[in-house]
């Protein structure tokens, strides 16, 4: 299986893409949405959410080259095809510091929009990580094996910590979780030394921004400001009364901080149903964005759009291929869903 990865990351895709065959690939949708997460610099030894900086801007000057890159608004306003050329909108989701120190340089040097969704809890604590964070710096805790987290036992195998009565991983028994789990995770993080696993850790691999460097990036004229809920809980998991908390708190503070309306939301992990829907509307997010649509009435549904995840872990030629193919996987027609 790895000879078969390796094989076509390092001859096949790039013969494809050195051979401008990778159009061949292209899917029949007119439009398709980026999720990005982080860009960085150096290189990223502690999770799979940052792009290096170098692949990252290739991506744009090939994006920028065979498709319209609107500013995210347009994707769910567009009602004719106006243009031979397909097209594509950038976001970003979490809120990493680098999105400012290093995406947006980029950004801003190629002109191109993109629209920054962000978890505010991260926005006015210190020494903060976000929850994923928490756990991956295990992977460089070389004197532990087992943990303890909520009265449960998990057993470390390779870098992922398993439960040890249901096999089930942290990160999925996490996702599961309400507000009880804050207490948890910070006890969590003190316990294990989490930020001091991370001492040898380039810090814009895990570093998030505060609220001045938010303020920065909004005034950018490339750059939207969007929710992505304060907490970073699964939406679908909570309550509407904390679904609801979760996107009133956030919305506020961005907006006291940008000083602009928050009109977009981006379900974190993708998580959402068609309750969280009716009150992301009702507390004033015009556009919401999934990963892959949850309901069956999403593809009839104004207020939301799907979006696909570019990975960080393969090379340029192969992401320029799954951008063609995506096309077809989680893009959508550029013809309003109420306009027939």
């Amino acid at each position: 299986m790895q000879f078969t990865k390796n094989l076509y990351r390092k001859i096949l895709a790039p013969s494809i893409v050195g051979a401008g065959i990778e159009r061949l690939y292209l899917g029949n949708n007119h439009c398709l949405i980026l999720c990005y997460h982080g860009v960085s610099e150096k290189t990223n030894k502690l999770n799979n959410r940052h792009l290096p900086a170098a692949q990252f801007e290739k991506q744009l000057i090939y994006l920028k080259k065979h498709f319209n890159i609107l500013p995210l608004y347009e994707m769910f306003n567009l009602n004719s095809n106006k243009s031979a050329k397909k097209n594509i909108a950038i976001t970003f989701d979490d809120g990493y510091k680098n999105n400012l120190n290093v995406a947006l340089p980029i950004l801003e040097k190629l002109q191109i929009p993109a629209t920054f969704f962000i978890a505010t809890e991260g926005l006015s604590e210190n020494d903060y990580l976000m929850w994923p964070d928490i756990f991956d710096c295990l992977k460089f805790d070389t004197n532990t094996t087992n943990y303890c987290f909520k009265d449960e036992l998990f057993i470390k195998r390779g870098t992922t910590l398993f439960n040890e009565k249901t096999n089930e991983n942290i990160y999925e028994f996490v996702k599961k979780m309400g507000n009880e789990r804050d207490i948890e995770l910070e006890d969590f993080k003190k316990k294990y030394n989490s930020l001091n696993l991370l001492k040898n850790v380039p810090d814009e691999m895990y570093t998030f921004l505060n609220k001045s460097e938010l303020q920065k990036l909004s005034q950018s004229n490339i750059v939207t400001i969007g929710s992505h809920t304060h907490k970073h809980y699964n939406l679908s998991n909570i309550n509407a009364e904390l679904v609801s908390e979760e996107l009133n708190v956030s919305k506020k503070i961005l907006e006291d901080i940008i000083q602009k309306p928050v009109l977009s939301i981006a379900y974190p992990d993708g998580s959402y149903n068609n309750e969280v829907k009716s009150i992301a509307e009702k507390v004033g997010y015009k556009y919401q964005l999934a990963v892959s649509y949850k309901e069956a009435s999403d593809i009839d549904d104004d207020r939301i759009l799907p979006r696909y995840s570019v990975s960080n872990t393969t090379t340029y030629e192969s992401n320029i291929i799954q951008f063609n193919k995506q096309f077809g996987k989680s893009g959508f027609q550029n013809v309003s869903k109420s306009a027939e």
